[in-house]
């Protein structure tokens, strides 16, 4: 029996308290932790496998120049902890983005364009800020409010990108994985010797006429257009 047990794999410190009439469900019980173990290791083969075809991945990225644009956005606060939360995947934040575009649209300020988020410091230290905002015609009224929001309203000045562009293609990069977009856009600010500053990334969601997504842009302003 111990032969037997030994040589399945079950390990001697088991072996060693099984009871002849235990063997057999001792087997079972090592057979289904072996098994529990190999579906991990295949699903974090697979992972593995996904997040180097992402770091192979073709970003295309580019330098810009973008006019001023005004906008107004509402605030949301997150963990600074919760790398589950995408920027603007999450509910909360979809919410938030359909009630400002009722209020703009309300106040006859509809939104020209495509939505961003951008990330900064809150004033708890243990959280981030989200500002999702939609691009208008015209800075808001100071009276603009959205319910059960704080808004943010301004105008982007005049500024040099440099923006990552990322088509949806059907499939979603690695789970937990920096995003593609992500990495070509470090490595072009670490290729120009920049501080990366998360607080001058903006990241665009990229819809088609009908308002469907079909990609998302990251663009990190310059401080230094000559950089």
């Amino acid at each position: 029996m111990i032969k037997a047990l030994r040589d399945a794999g079950v390990p001697l410190a088991e072996v060693a308290t099984a009871a002849p009439d235990r063997a057999a469900e001792l087997l079972d019980h090592h057979r289904e932790r072996v098994a529990a173990a190999r579906r991990a290791e295949d699903l974090a083969a697979e992972q593995a496998r996904r997040v180097l075809t992402d770091l192979d991945t073709e970003v295309a990225v580019e330098h810009r120049s973008a006019p001023p644009q005004p906008y107004a956005g509402v605030l949301v606060e997150m963990s600074a902890d919760d790398d589950a939360r995408e920027w603007n995947d999450d509910e909360p934040a979809n919410q938030a983005f359909g009630a400002l575009w009722q209020a703009l649209a309300a106040a006859g300020n509809q939104p020209t364009g495509d939505f961003w988020s951008t990330i900064r410091s809150a004033r708890n230290p243990e959280q981030v800020q989200l500002v999702l905002s939609w691009p208008v015609a015209r800075e808001p009224d100071p009276g603009f409010a959205v319910p059960g929001h704080r808004v943010e309203v301004g105008t982007l000045p005049a500024r040099e990108e440099i923006v990552a562009s990322w088509t949806f293609d059907g499939s979603d990069p690695a789970e937990g994985a920096m995003h593609p977009a992500a990495i070509a856009l470090v490595e072009e600010v670490e290729r120009r010797d920049l501080d990366l500053n998360l607080g001058l990334l903006r990241q665009l969601g990229i819809t088609d006429e009908t308002g469907t997504p079909t990609g998302i842009e990251l663009a990190y302003g310059l401080t230094n257009p000559a950089d």
